[in-house]
């Protein structure tokens, strides 16, 4: 009681604006909001997009990311390959490098992963596929 006491003596002078702004400002803002809502989903028949999964989401970025290293050391992975060339190449080399790490005890960083791929992708649009896999066997048995 002695706490309640105390709080409504420190709160006494205060304005009501301060006790209810938030409240306040959050009616303007739904009162402005809302008829955007309205007009795009009623009239313009925009409707929300499903959530697609977090792989694709994750694979889109990488092909992007790789795309976009790619376009800045002027070399593979190029317009040639498609995008899903692009997540099979990389998941074979990472995941075929992997293996053979963890067979030796050792661990790979994710940095010189990358940098091989990008080597296998440079060799998959010269040579083709046939030849990739002969050269990822050849790398994995010289590794």
């Amino acid at each position: 009681s002695i706490e309640d006491k105390y709080s409504l003596k420190e709160n006494k002078n205060k304005s009501w604006f301060y006790s209810y702004s938030f409240i306040i400002l959050m009616r303007c803002f739904m009162t402005i909001f809302y008829p955007v809502f309205y007009f795009s989903y009623y009239i313009l028949k925009r409707k929300p997009q499903e959530p697609g999964s977090f792989e694709d989401k994750l694979n889109t970025s990488l092909v992007k990311r790789l795309r976009n290293i790619g376009e800045y050391n002027n070399t593979a992975p190029t317009e040639k390959t498609s995008d899903d060339q692009v997540i099979e190449i990389y998941e074979l080399v990472c995941s075929s490098f992997r293996k053979a790490s963890g067979e030796r005890n050792e661990h790979i960083p994710p940095d010189n992963l990358n940098t091989i791929a990008m080597k296998f992708f440079k060799v998959y649009e010269e040579f083709g596929e046939d030849f990739m896999q002969e050269h990822l066997e050849y790398e994995l048995k010289k590794y």
